[in-house]
């Protein structure tokens, strides 16, 4: 009899966006800074939501009585297969600085979820040689969550502070703050404001369940004692696999 297995394997990782042969950005020049700046605007808070939830219900109840007459016979009523599978591909837009106003929230989430019924009932009746697999199943839950981008948290500067309360009244950001030495080598400033939350939340929920019930009979006819054949049941071999990945793509960030 082959066991059956059951595995959850799950990845967290958190990567830098910047190579360590990675020069500073010239793009105006050694030491230049901005000259002109841009500020893209949302009044309240802004939601961002990637939700996948993928659910896959399979039963196989099967009943067989089965008498022999040759000299090699295979049967199987198992070997059920269950997959979920998902890819989104979300590509946004990089601002050099994003001032909110509320709060900053990140989620990513991976939920998965394996049901397996497997219940076999197997008799034989005169039957040599017999090969019976009632096992070799398999669950298993995959989940990588990939981040690449560390953000490197500091003290708020007065600057950005000012510029935050400048944003709030409606106003403009002023040169203390596009001149600030984070963004040497910057030619225009990108800013996004938001006035409330910024929240992102990527979700995937995924669900398999897999009810595989046999009752199986199997008789020899006694005519037939004399061969020599074998027989091979499989009334197992199934699989419920979830498997789930979640990449965010940034770049390393100065929050403050």
């Amino acid at each position: 009899v082959t066991t059956s297995a059951s595995y959850n394997s799950a990845q967290i990782s958190l990567t830098s966006s910047r190579s360590p042969n990675d020069a500073p950005s010239q793009d105006s020049g050694p030491g230049a800074l901005p000259s002109n700046w841009v500020v893209t605007r949302i009044t309240g808070d802004l939601l961002t939501v990637n939700h996948v939830h993928q659910y896959s219900f399979l039963t196989d109840h099967d009943r067989a009585d089965i008498g022999f007459h040759t000299v090699k016979t295979f049967v199987d009523l198992g070997d059920n297969h269950l997959v979920n599978l998902t890819n989104i591909l979300e590509i946004g837009f990089g601002y050099d600085l994003v001032i909110i106003g509320g709060n900053m929230i990140s989620i990513n989430q991976i939920e998965q979820i394996n049901v397996l019924l497997d219940s076999d009932v197997i008799s034989l009746d005169g039957i040599p040689q017999t090969s019976v697999s009632a096992g070799d199943n398999l669950v298993f839950n995959g989940a990588s969550i990939s981040i690449t981008g560390i953000d490197r948290y500091h003290g708020m500067k007065a600057p950005f502070a000012k510029a935050a309360d400048q944003l709030a009244r409606g106003e403009d950001i002023d040169k203390d703050t596009a001149h600030d030495s984070i963004f040497e080598g910057t030619d225009i400033l990108r800013v996004r404001y938001i006035s409330g939350d910024a929240t992102t939340i990527n979700l995937v929920q995924q669900t398999n369940i897999l009810g595989d019930s046999d009752q199986v009979h199997l008789a020899h006819d006694a005519m037939s004692q004399s061969l020599s054949g074998q027989v091979a049941l499989t009334s197992g071999s199934n699989a419920a696999i979830n498997l789930a990945s979640i990449a965010q793509f940034g770049v390393d960030s100065d929050v403050l």
